[in-house]
């Protein structure tokens, strides 16, 4: 039987975060999840520490958390309140960074594509440029540095992870079931010719992959991409076949769709906003090449599959 390890986990709370602490319990590791609520863990191996920004200035509280851990996941992060954001993404990598290089541990970034900016064509892999534009994609780019620069300077042993759209049954973004509902009610159409790519990943395969991450050893710091690409038509055929509906033809121009969704978001939110536009006709691929050659991973879930797990719980709620 394998040693029991000590894994710390931020943003354990969260859609991956459960997802990920639930596979470590299971495997019978001793699991602290950093939480901003207070939580009670009835499970033997399972517990959950309170804490916020500026709790984590008190040293003697946390370091014995981070000088007995094995693999710290770094998964806490703001992706939608942007006064909060830079505090988050940036100053809490960092303040977990000065615990981490107290120890020995291996830290595991839970990161995003979106650090290589708005990608319409072209595959894109770890190779890719950074060229981040929102105020989260430049916060998980500073975040990346500040990491990358102390492994390569006090060599921390990392891991940063990038994965594409992440989804799942239980997924509070709504984005997916937005589409689902759409097309289930006749009102949906294709934006551009044909060829879209649908860059999405199911969440298990993300806990999956973050895991094969912290048990893998290297030499220096590694960066994986993690997608599992279908077409975008591909995916819409799939959520037809699901509701007994006939396949959707309509398809407009993208720059009619575009235009249109820049001036009706002058004047009100809708689901059509010109980013969502521009989602909906990427052809941008993200390559699985790296981690497959590195860590023999591969997402195990297609999209197609995901899709129809996703209309079941779409169902019950």
């Amino acid at each position: 039987m394998a040693n029991t390890r000590n894994i710390l986990i931020s943003g354990g709370t969260g859609f991956i975060g459960k997802y990920l602490v639930n596979k470590h319990v299971c495997k019978g590791d001793k699991v602290f999840v950093f939480s901003r609520k207070k939580i009670k863990s009835d499970v033997v191996n399972l517990q959950y520490i309170k804490f916020d920004l500026q709790d984590l200035d008190n040293k003697k509280k946390f370091e014995r958390y981070f000088r007995d851990a094995d693999i710290f996941y770094h998964l806490a992060a703001e992706t939608t309140n942007e006064e909060i954001m830079f505090e988050t993404n940036v100053m809490l990598t960092k303040k977990f960074l000065n615990f981490a290089l107290m120890s020995n541990l291996k830290w595991v970034q839970l990161s995003s594509v979106g650090v290589y900016g708005y990608r319409y064509d072209g595959i894109i892999s770890e190779k890719t440029s950074e060229c981040p534009s929102s105020l989260y994609e430049i916060t998980k780019t500073i975040a990346d540095k500040l990491l990358i620069d102390a492994s390569l300077e006090k060599s921390l042993d990392l891991v940063i992870l990038r994965p594409s759209n992440v989804y799942g049954e239980t997924m509070k973004n709504k984005s997916l079931f937005q589409l689902i509902n759409q097309i289930k009610q006749g009102l949906f159409f294709f934006v551009g010719p044909k060829g879209a790519s649908a860059n999405y990943v199911h969440v298990d395969d993300v806990t999956n992959a973050l895991i094969a991450c912290a048990e893998t050893s290297f030499n220096s710091y590694k960066i994986f991409n993690l997608s599992n690409w279908d077409s975008f038509e591909n995916m819409v055929y799939k959520i037809c076949q699901e509701f007994d509906r006939p396949k959707i033809r309509l398809r407009i121009p993208f720059k009619i769709i575009y235009i249109g969704a820049k001036i009706i978001s002058l004047f009100s939110k809708t689901i059509l906003t010109p980013s969502r536009v521009l989602a909906l006709s990427s052809r941008a691929i993200y390559s699985n090449d790296l981690i497959t050659q590195e860590l023999n991973f591969k997402p195990e879930i297609s999209v197609q599959s995901g899709i129809s797990r996703l209309i079941k719980a779409w169902h019950k709620n």
